[in-house]
């Protein structure tokens, strides 16, 4: 399969678990995201709620430059979380994806969500956030949602 059949995919199945997301717990309506590395928990907070998720870094987008950067080339992003993008690596390693095996490159932003989606395919995470990072867009995956209520 091509590389380019392969990403329609996973761009199609990322659009359906967002939108499912959305509409069974809000994403995209929390008024703060943090993510801490040493536990590899996304938290999302609004008044009254929060919600928290396993996480992994799949990479990062430069605003600025243009720029995507993998994880597993990322010196400030924990190993432990890069694990993900490791495994996307290596498939893209067998499967002869350039665009998932090497560490940076110039593209998009659109483009950056793509292979994101492609990510989650590949490691069948239940969702893709993207967190404003600065001048840049942390692109985060996320496992099995739960609901915890009040913010403690």
């Amino acid at each position: 399969m091509t590389y380019d059949v392969f990403a329609e995919g996973a761009w199609e199945a990322l659009g359906v678990a967002t939108s499912s997301h959305e509409q069974l717990w809000g994403l995209g309506t929390f008024d703060r995201w943090n993510l801490n590395q040493d536990e590899g928990i996304l938290r999302f907070k609004k008044p009254g709620l929060v919600v928290e998720a396993p996480a992994q870094i799949l990479g990062s987008y430069s605003t600025t430059s243009g720029t995507w950067l993998w994880a597993w080339d990322n010196e400030t992003i924990e190993p432990a979380m890069a694990k993900d993008a490791e495994k996307v690596r290596a498939y893209g390693a067998k499967h002869g994806y350039e665009r998932l095996t090497t560490a940076q490159w110039e593209g998009t932003e659109e483009e950056a969500w793509e292979v994101s989606a492609v990510a989650m395919r590949i490691t069948v995470a239940s969702g893709v956030y993207r967190g404003p990072a600065g001048p840049g867009r942390l692109f985060i995956s996320f496992g099995e949602v739960k609901i915890i209520g009040a913010e403690p």
